[in-house]
């Protein structure tokens, strides 16, 4: 992304900005925050800085952070070792602690990694008595209800829905996933949400960005999610066959950013289809001058050039024999075998490329 990396990583701290202009316009009492406020190897002075501050900002907001996998609560941690203001409470242990605000007749429990890999169950540890107060479940974890494929192997703090239920709290709220998601337990209200993050941070974190306001009473959280983000990150194919030249390509990418509305977002355009060997190919200046109203154009070139393969399959030659051999090899692949075939599909289109003497390049 270049020069513009460093001002998609300002404006996430103009997105947390947002966030606390949220919480000041709806005269928030509680700000909670599930993990992950930073990175703990890159988090510089400077950052910790702006976080004290803005938090500070807040002045009659309390705020609860439940430390993450990322910023776990370490005995180096700024979390640890710098001063945060009075209106922040920063859960500091991996066992349920419990802090209450009386004068708002609510109990916040929450758990702190202290690690960067626990994958231990302990929502399961978390029984809360019956009493006037409503309470309120802080944690970082995964759902193993509904695990996004980014996330199949990254789990940490897991819990099952039942957990939910079982654990006594009014409102659970929940970080990791970076999707805004409610978790339902059969009430008419869901139990709990992941608020996801207030701005994307890449590819893997597409669609809107929100934070959560939540009405909360004894029947349970009324959630309203507001937008925070000020650019989304979206991926999406683009089936270059048929077309006759760069321009051509140039023009109806600026007209699908126009059509889908895309206007300062970040996309990713895979060019796929059957590419005429006379269209000049040049994908940093296709991603320059097709790039239109977006922020920022990233191209992937599966294209593959329209080889006669059924011809090239009868010849009596090296190549031929190629074809049939990788053919062979994609027949005997079962069916839920996408990846691999995907792989052995591109080698093939590699592979005569090779044979055409054409220029290879990476697909």
């Amino acid at each position: 992304m270049g020069p513009r990396a460093k001002e998609c990583r300002g404006e996430l701290r103009e997105a947390l900005k947002r966030v606390l202009a949220l919480a000041r316009e709806r005269e928030a009492e509680l700000l909670l925050i599930a993990g992950d406020l930073f990175e703990h190897p890159r988090v510089s002075r400077d950052t910790v800085s702006f976080l004290q501050d803005a938090l500070h900002s807040l002045k009659v907001t309390q705020v609860c952070i439940a430390p993450g996998n990322h910023d776990p609560y370490l005995s180096e941690s700024p979390y640890a070792t710098a001063t945060w203001p009075d209106n922040v409470h920063i859960f500091c242990e991996d066992r349920w602690t419990t802090r209450c605000y009386p004068s708002l007749g609510v109990c916040v429990h929450g758990i702190a990694h202290t690690s960067f890999g626990d994958n231990a169950f302990h929502l399961g540890e978390l029984l809360i008595g019956q009493d006037n107060l409503l309470h309120i479940a802080l944690m970082h974890g995964s759902d193993l209800g509904d695990v996004p494929p980014p996330y199949a192997n990254r789990t940490y703090f897991p819990f099952r829905r039942e957990e939910l239920e079982h654990c006594g709290a009014h409102y659970v709220a929940l970080g990791h996933y970076h999707c805004f998601r409610t978790l339902a337990t059969g009430s008419s209200r869901p139990i709990g949400c992941y608020s996801g993050c207030p701005e994307g941070t890449g590819f893997d974190d597409e669609g809107n960005k929100v934070a959560v306001v939540v009405q909360l009473d004894p029947s349970g959280p009324i959630l309203e999610p507001v937008t925070t983000c000020r650019r989304q990150y979206v991926t999406e194919a683009f089936n270059c066959s048929g077309v006759r030249s760069r321009e051509e390509i140039i023009q109806r990418l600026r007209a699908m950013v126009e059509e889908r509305g895309w206007g300062g977002w970040l996309a990713r355009i895979v060019l796929e289809g059957n590419m005429e060997p006379s269209v000049e190919f040049d994908l940093e200046d296709l991603a320059a001058r097709g790039r239109g109203g977006l922020f920022h154009l990233e191209l992937i070139d599966h294209t593959r050039p329209p080889y006669d393969v059924d011809r090239l399959r009868r010849e009596q030659s090296a190549r031929g024999e190629f074809v049939r051999r990788m053919e062979r090899l994609l027949s005997e692949l079962p069916a839920d075998e996408e990846n691999e075939r995907a792989t052995l599909t591109l080698a093939l289109t590699y592979g005569l490329d090779a044979f055409f003497q054409r220029e290879i390049s990476k697909r």
